[in-house]
């Protein structure tokens, strides 16, 4: 059976993780031996009985699950260290299961496999969900061309170079990438 990490930055106690993550993850425990690695709020962590609830399923579908404390502040240094956290758990999982893909839901989390993809032969799965640049610009939390977007189009370009496949919710989305990585994207599956 194929090893497979599922990294995410969300919890699997919220409603994202019940709703979007866990379903997908209990079909693909059928044909896969996946490891979760989520990061949990304070609050979820502290619901005992869902917390219950959860352990209960991972091990009745066969997941070993890792979750994983998550301040939720978007101070730089608690950003740095708890991405620093993700790049560890990862590489430290993965060598550990032998695993040959991480899924990586999401732009840091694709981004600490990616870097332990350099170390570990694993493929990457980028599940990109949306493009997350272009959110952040939209929504009018950084400005175009600033040093916070430079970075993070660093980022996306990065991860889309190193990994196997992509995922994206809107063929609109996969349009645009093809535009943008139309090089790093050539024999890759989207």
């Amino acid at each position: 059976m194929t090893k497979i990490i599922y990294l995410t930055k969300n919890g699997l106690l919220e409603p994202l993780g019940q709703s979007q993550v866990f379903p997908y993850l209990k079909g693909l425990s059928r044909e896969y031996h996946i490891t979760l690695i989520t990061f949990e709020k304070r609050k979820d962590i502290c619901d005992k009985d869902l917390l219950k609830k959860y352990e209960l399923e991972c091990s009745l579908h066969g997941i070993k699950w890792i979750s994983n404390p998550y301040p939720s502040t978007s101070k730089f240094y608690t950003v740095f260290f708890n991405f620093l956290k993700m790049l560890v758990l990862t590489y430290m999982h993965a060598r550990e299961e032998e695993a040959k893909i991480i899924h990586a839901r999401s732009y840091l989390p694709t981004f600490a496999a990616c870097i332990v993809s350099s170390f570990i032969k694993v493929e990457v799965i980028f599940d990109m969900r949306a493009l997350w640049p272009e959110e952040l610009i939209q929504s009018g939390r950084i400005k175009r061309n600033s040093v916070s977007h430079r970075i993070l189009s660093w980022i996306e370009r990065y991860s889309i170079k190193r990994s196997a496949a992509i995922i994206s919710l809107t063929n609109a989305a996969v349009k645009y990438l093809r535009i943008c990585y139309h090089k790093d994207l050539k024999k890759k599956s989207i």
